[in-house]
């Protein structure tokens, strides 16, 4: 469950977090312009509404598209998406993040069904009206019937937050108001319905509590916190920023996405809410008006009279209590899964994978360098693993696919890196280390050409393609291989860790490959290859045999080397990257 949880919510992120600029954008022109900004101006306070309600929906809904199927995912997202809106009264953040995708995936199973039955000649003709067609359909269906659904959602949910704050529950909204917020309805909640009650209450006694209820930047200054100090990969490194763009200019925006990379991380968001709302209530304190944008300063400054310690300390708690909260779920938890009936005596392993190449390759050139010397560990395809091994290593999405084995299988959702491994490492380890399992030949397989540096983050499907033209360029492969490597992803991740990914061929697309040989895509930003993972090296392969083994061997080990992967995903420099494979001979 958890784990669907982090797989929906990675996929979530995914479509916001491309569009980060342009939510920062609109934010900025809110906090700035707005009759209550810094600097109201009614003229370009127009920009704040159509941006909300057209631009930023329409930018989630082709992302989400594109992640699903490329460019023309990404139109149709945009254009079902387009429905959405107009058929709604509000800004539709929750309605792109649903219909881009889905409108996506309709397409890619219509081409599918349709791929085979196109004259040849008509791929283009068909592929528009297809596209067009079914782009009518689904945004028919989103005007009339999407977007009057998500209009009565936001309607129930702004009723039961009135219902919590008439009946005297104010600690209770933040049940209600925390999960709306990070599905972009912060701005409905708090100006329409927050706001307006907290107006009445402000002329009647000076003040009122409901103005901070949507608006406290401590949950989200939790989270943010939580993510600098022991997150990983890219939302680690962003955080701080995030941190202040949240506090100090109010735009709550920012955090959004790390809350739906994991759904659990809703839970200290509430928390935090739920503690700062009690402070608020016991401390009596409350603001003169709406804080817009919900900075610390704004926040501060609307503070009644002598509230400002009340305010402040309700602030803090909250971050307190959202940041020990998220460490029960932005840590990464030991497996908990134990080997049961692992051979004793083992002298053969094989790695399993889809094609025998790629991922079971370098994870078997990993426990090559540790496993005691009588103990011989091979790399097959899953349909044909040898009857004499005593031990099969999988990823656990194949396990399936071994039949009539004898021998364990185990399985692992990380090549590179689990905890599964590690046991199978401690109990067969070799502790001479006097075996050195590397081939020594140069096979030219990596040139200087085929390095691509300094790469803009995009996502998993575009950047498998590219590796794939890529290979195409070089005369590697026929084109029928690049459908192969795809295929292949959506089998099982071809991400191995170690910030590394190795996008290559079914076993069946083989037959496609003219010359073995890879290519080497680098991505400082990273592509995210889904559950979080985050590849900054994108190795493209392309093998007709055994070939590519020197290779990937020697690259294993150097993304085991924390200093060789910092350079290898940092050094903008081609020549200076295969000057460094050099050294271990891997040039040609």
């Amino acid at each position: 469950m958890q784990t669907r949880l982090r797989k929906m919510g990675a996929f979530m992120s995914s479509m916001i977090l491309p569009n980060i600029g342009a939510f920062i954008t609109w934010g900025f022109i809110t906090a700035l312009f707005i009759p209550s900004g810094w600097l109201p101006n009614p003229s370009f306070a127009g920009l704040v509404e159509p941006m909300a309600k057209y631009l930023l929906p329409t930018l989630i809904g082709y992302t989400g598209g594109k992640l699903i199927y490329d460019v023309r995912g990404g139109v149709i997202g945009s254009a079902v998406t387009f429905g959405v809106i107009v058929g709604s009264e509000v800004p539709m953040f929750a309605g792109a993040m649903i219909m881009g995708p889905l409108s996506a995936y309709a397409l890619k199973e219509l081409d599918r069904l349709l791929e085979k039955r196109i004259v040849s000649g008509f791929e283009m003709l068909f592929s528009n009206f297809t596209s067009g067609l079914l782009g009518l359909t689904l945004t028919l269906i989103s005007y009339r019937l999407i977007g009057p659904i998500m209009t009565l959602f936001n309607k129930v949910a702004a009723g039961y937050i009135r219902l919590i704050i008439e009946g005297g529950y104010i600690a209770f909204a933040s049940i209600i108001i925390e999960p709306a917020k990070v599905l972009f309805l912060n701005n409905i909640i708090n100006h329409g319905v927050l706001s307006p009650i907290g107006l009445v209450e402000a002329n009647e006694y000076g003040k009122s509590i409901l103005f901070l209820l949507e608006t406290n930047p401590g949950p989200g200054l939790g989270v943010l916190l939580a993510y600098a100090l022991f997150g990983k990969g890219i939302r680690k490194k962003s955080a701080p920023g995030a941190m202040l763009v949240h506090f100090f200019g109010g735009i709550h925006e920012v955090y959004f996405p790390y809350v739906l990379a994991n759904p659990l991380m809703i839970l200290p968001v509430i928390a935090g809410g739920f503690v700062g709302n009690i402070t608020f209530q016991m401390m009596n304190v409350g603001l003169t008006a709406t804080p817009s944008p919900g900075s610390v300063f704004s926040i501060l400054a609307l503070s009644a009279k002598g509230d400002q310690i009340g305010v402040i300390s309700g602030i803090v708690l909250s971050a307190v209590t959202a940041f020990l909260c998220s460490l029960i779920f932005i840590k990464e938890k030991k497996s908990e899964k134990e080997l049961v009936n692992l051979p004793v005596n083992v002298s053969k392993i094989a790695f399993a994978c889809d094609a025998g190449m790629g991922s079971s390759a370098m994870a078997a050139s990993q426990l090559k360098k540790k496993l005691r010397g009588n103990i011989e560990v091979l790399h097959c395809p899953v349909g044909s693993v040898p009857e004499d091994v005593d031990l099969i290593i999988t990823h656990e999405l194949l396990k399936k696919r071994i039949k009539s084995h004898q021998a364990p299988i185990i399985g692992v959702k990380d090549l590179m890196q689990d905890q599964v491994l590690d046991q199978v490492i401690n109990k067969y380890e070799d502790t001479e280390g006097d075996r050195d399992m590397f081939f020594k030949k140069d096979k030219g397989i990596l040139r200087e050409n085929r390095i691509y540096t300094s790469l803009e983050s995009e996502g998993k499907e575009e950047a498998i393609r590219r590796a794939g033209r890529a290979l195409l360029k070089e005369g590697l492969i026929d084109e029928a291989y690049i459908t192969g490597m795809l295929q292949r992803e959506e089998i099982a991740t071809t991400y191995i860790g170690s910030s590394v990914a190795i996008p290559h061929g079914t076993n069946e697309s083989k037959q496609y490959v003219k010359e073995t040989g890879i290519v080497f895509l680098q991505y400082p930003e990273g592509v995210d290859f889904g559950e979080g993972n985050i590849a900054k090296l994108v190795i493209g392969i392309a093998a007709k045999g055994d070939e590519h083994m020197d290779i990937l061997m020697k690259i294993a080990e150097a993304v085991s080397n924390n200093e060789t992967l910092e350079f290898l995903t940092t050094e903008e420099n081609g020549k200076k990257i295969f000057k460094q494979f050099e050294k271990s001979g891997l040039g040609g």
